[in-house]
């Protein structure tokens, strides 16, 4: 995004006595003092199994009292806690879904409109085609209509958000940028469940792309209205530097270690699978979330592995320098002799290297588990590694 840290440090601080903004090597945001104002409950729900996705993320976005071993990754963040969980996709679906508490109609009309809203949108994108359904995409060469139309069947209760995102993108974007998204849309909803909910993400991402609706509604020569402007432009740059902070430290050296040990399959699932459990790791422990939303239940143990134990210490050297900030590793020139970096292998599908959990939120839950057993304690004290390098 080409932010002027030097401007945010000034914009970020209440009081230059008590609070201030910098960067380390990895690119994490600090305060010197913040407002912990803990809930003593743990982040832990004993009957994880049963509730749904969206119970869990309203439970680990509280500020729980972290466990122990999460004590100086806590520290080191010392955001104002509101930003953690704050981020723009949950805004925009929030916004859409206030739409549909004002017009309480307009949410089962998008459901039965969707045909018609995707056919509109191919029409839009392909003016010289006949029949919108026959229409295939020029990248992933599937037929537009028929993927877009399946992904849209498996999306349960997204189906009216992503009917509203798509219709919004086609009434406001021209037909490049159409042709475009509608092609980034078909990259991901051909493929497994993980990889359509990222469709979702980017199609909600797109709808709302460049808004900033407060301009258009509130004085900015108000308090009020300056403020939520201040705010637009914080959650703009916080989803960035969140999203760089976890490719550097979670993404790229995971995708890096199955490179360095040969593993392509691995590598090559990192974004689409592993990528989920990652996520769920940081919502749990840190109550942070970032601008696409994990698959709590992604069955598919792939892209999963323990990769700072299998890795020395002087990968995050070179992870961790400011320069390569949100970098992927091939553009990391020191990281070229890649299998010197190779402290051991471990074994696919745990994390950490004694733990295998079947879902996301199955490893979110174990690390934030308060029990003092020894089994347990050994397991948060393996992962503290990963929130202090994200941190």
């Amino acid at each position: 995004m080409g932010v002027d840290n030097s401007k945010c440090q000034k914009n970020l601080s209440r009081d230059s006595q008590s609070t201030k903004l910098s960067n380390d090597g990895g690119g994490s945001i600090f305060y010197s003092k913040r407002n912990l104002d803990f809930d003593n409950s743990s982040a832990f729900i004993p009957d994880l199994l049963t509730q749904r996705s969206e119970y869990i993320r309203v439970v680990w976005s509280k500020q729980h009292r972290p466990p122990k071993e999460y004590e100086y990754a806590v520290r080191l963040i010392v955001l104002e806690p509101f930003w953690l969980p704050h981020t723009g996709i949950i805004r925009h679906i929030n916004d859409i879904k206030g739409n549909f508490r004002l017009d309480p109609s307009m949410e089962s009309l998008l459901r039965n409109d969707f045909p018609k809203i995707l056919n509109q949108a191919i029409k839009k994108a392909y003016p010289n085609c006949w029949n919108p359904s026959k229409i295939k995409d020029n990248f992933s060469n599937c037929n537009i209509y028929d993927v877009i139309m399946n992904c849209y069947r498996s999306s349960g209760w997204r189906k009216p958000y992503f009917a509203y995102c798509l219709k919004k993108i086609t009434e406001n974007e021209t037909r490049d940028t159409l042709v475009v998204k509608l092609s980034e849309i078909c990259d991901r909803a051909h493929r497994c469940l993980s990889a359509q909910r990222q469709a979702f993400t980017v199609l909600v991402c797109a709808a709302f792309r460049g808004e900033k609706d407060s301009c258009k509604t509130i004085d900015l020569s108000t308090r009020e209205g300056a403020l939520a402007r201040f705010n637009e432009c914080m959650e703009d740059y916080l989803d960035d530097h969140k999203e760089r902070a976890f490719k550097s430290s979670f993404i790229e050296p995971a995708r890096f270690y199955y490179h360095a040990t040969r593993n392509d399959f691995g590598k090559d699932h990192v974004n689409v699978h592993g990528i989920n459990w990652y996520l769920a790791l940081l919502h749990a422990t840190l109550s942070v979330q970032l601008p696409y939303l994990s698959a709590m239940s992604d069955p598919d143990i792939i892209g999963v592995v323990d990769f700072w134990k299998g890795l020395h210490d002087t990968a995050w050297t070179h992870f961790s320098d400011s320069q390569y900030f949100g970098v992927s590793f091939e553009g990391i020139k020191p990281l070229q002799n890649s299998s010197s970096f190779v402290r051991e292998l471990v074994t696919d599908g745990y994390l950490p290297a004694n733990n295998r959990s079947h879902t996301p939120k199955q490893l979110g839950n174990a690390a934030v588990d308060p029990s003092q057993d020894p089994a347990t304690c050994a397991l948060r004290s393996n992962l503290a590694v990963y929130l202090e390098r994200f941190a």
